[in-house]
């Protein structure tokens, strides 16, 4: 006696993924997009707590050993999606600041004494950027906060490249995701004193 077992038929195998590959593609469009919201609110909360570090190590009087007390500057530039909180000492002017990368070269030729000291370095989602600090032209902007007070002033870099201060004390910070200037994936963060 032979047995006959019963299978599915290529059409109807080719039916069914093609319905699967459908129900697939409608669920991961919706969820891809939400997906980047959250990461564009992450990078705003991830800002914002990058600010509140920067102004509480001010205020609780950052000390560094090679010197007593630092000032704190938190760096931002356009284009990048990543930050650098900086402590430098106290009596240092603001045409003497310098971007991380020149930090890092200045601390690798000396290693017995550092001028410098990054305390935090950072980065977000790759995919987001700042892609714009309102009314200030300069692709690099620095938050200055005073030890002890924790005064922000908002310093923006100069054709010269040296740091110069802002008569604002404020800054509007617009972060996008992969060029999207408007909607859910372009979001605003307004720093102030």
């Amino acid at each position: 006696m032979i047995k006959t077992r019963k299978a599915f038929s290529l059409i109807e195998i080719i039916v069914v993924m093609s319905i699967i590959s459908f129900l697939a593609l409608i669920t991961y469009v919706p969820f891809s997009y939400y997906s980047n919201i959250a990461s564009t609110k992450n990078w705003v909360s991830k800002l914002n707590q990058a600010v509140n570090e920067a102004k509480f190590l001010a205020y609780g009087g950052y000390v560094n050993k090679n010197w007593n007390s630092s000032n704190i500057w938190l760096y931002l530039e356009k284009w990048k999606s990543d930050f650098a909180i900086i402590a430098y000492p106290y009596n240092l002017k603001y045409s003497e600041l310098k971007a991380p990368d020149k930090i890092k070269e200045l601390n690798d030729k000396n290693k017995n004494f550092k001028e410098w000291e990054i305390a935090r370095e950072d980065s977000f989602d790759k995919n987001l950027s700042i892609t714009d600090f309102s009314w200030i032209s300069s692709d690099s902007l620095m938050l200055f906060f005073k030890t002890i007070n924790w005064q922000m002033v908002v310093l923006k870099k100069n054709n010269s490249d040296e740091f110069e201060e802002l008569s604002s004390s404020w800054v509007e910070i617009t972060i996008w995701f992969k060029w999207q200037k408007t909607g859910n994936l372009a979001k605003r963060f307004f720093i102030s004193k």
